[in-house]
Parts: structure tokens; sequence; C-alpha cells
């Protein structure tokens, strides 16, 4: 899954295209219960906005099959949730959440081995690592523990994000992308442009740093 730097929680056309214009690899398009959800209409309208040349991946808690076969259907290219089914549809990459908490390692061990999705080997693909109490709230994961899953999986760092910090959050934790909501934010679900740009600056150049180090 090719993402580098993800802008989650949008809403309206205009700011998708805006992301997408300023060099995000993928937006996020709530459909869980949230401020931030979006219906199906107004999801779709966000797809066409985002066009071909980003991620769009559906933002759940906890999906079923119906469902995913429904968002192959609009046209998602991914689904993020923290609880998937055994069996994901062909077309469809997944990117399973993991809230950070004490017990962390192990619930990282004890995800299912989604097929057909991209996860055959968990360690060959992306978790997204949110902080203690999951997506939209400001909260960052422990740096520690973060450091320590990176270490060993491939990790989209969540959580408390923002032009200010991401790059040292990258310099210290060594994820291989970051995704951001409310670091960038007005208000809920409402992006600010020019934070939203500079989220999408700073993240390029710091992760393009830790590869060539």
């Amino acid at each position: 899954m090719p993402i580098r730097v993800k802008i989650c929680g949008l809403t309206t056309p205009a700011d998708v295209e805006w992301t997408v214009a300023c060099g995000a690899d993928a937006i996020g398009i709530v459909q869980a219960p949230s401020l931030r959800q979006v219906d199906r209409r107004t999801a779709e309208t966000l797809l066409r906005a985002a066009g071909s040349g980003v991620m769009k991946v559906a933002v759940f808690r906890e999906v079923d099959t119906p469902q995913l076969l429904e968002l192959v259907s609009m046209g998602f290219d991914a689904v993020q949730a923290e609880h998937l089914p055994e069996a994901v549809p062909p077309g469809l990459a997944v990117l399973p959440v993991i809230t950070d908490g004490p017990y962390l390692m192990a619930r990282v061990k004890a995800l299912p081995r989604v097929v057909n999705g991209g996860l055959a080997q968990l360690g060959h693909a992306e978790l997204l690592l949110d902080g203690p109490i999951g997506g939209g709230r400001g909260m960052r994961p422990d740096r520690h523990r973060a450091r320590k899953l990176a270490a060993s999986h491939r990790i989209v760092l969540a959580g408390g994000l923002n032009p200010r910090n991401v790059a040292r959050a990258i310099e210290v934790i060594r994820p291989v992308a970051v995704d951001v909501s409310s670091g960038v934010e007005r208000s809920p679900g409402c992006k600010q442009r020019d934070l939203v740009k500079a989220f999408i600056v700073q993240a390029r150049r710091a992760l393009l740093k830790e590869e060539t180090t």
C-alpha cells in the first residue's frame, strides 16, 4: 500500500481537491459514526473529486463483508478499520488500525490474517497506529511503544500530529507514513488549507530524510 502522507476526515470536494493538489498520497473518507462521517452520496462526490492519482480510503471502526463489497462498487481503493473480516474482496487494500496501550504488541500479534486484501503476512503490510482512544481526537501514541512497533512492522503513524510536530515524530518513531485529521482543521471536518499544505511539506521532507540516513 503506497501511503506516505494521508489526510483523513475530508468532507468537501474543495478540500479533497486542495489536498490532492498539495501532494497527499491518500485521503480518508469517514464512514463510521463520527463528527466527520459523510453519507454515501457525499462520499461518491468526494471520490470523484479525488480522481485517480490518490489512494481513497474508507474509514470505519468495524466493517463487514457486505460493506466491503459496497466500497469496491463505489470506487474506494482501501479500507481502514479496527475490526476487519477474515475475507476481503480482491482489489481492496486493507489498513488495520491498532490503538495504543500497554498491551500493544500482544494485540498486534492477535490480528487476523486478512486474505486477498494484502495481509497474507502481517509483517509486510502497513498498520495504522493511533492514539489510545482512537482517531480524530488528537491524542498521541506513546513514543517508546510506537518506536518499538515501527522497528518490526511498517506503521502509518497517527494521533496528535500537526505541521509543527510531524517532522520530530518521524525522526523519533520512524514510521513509513503519517496520517492526520484534527491537526489540520479549523473544526471537525473543516480543513485549514495552509495547515494541510504545511503538514504535507513537512512530512514529505522528514520521510525523505529518514530514507536517506
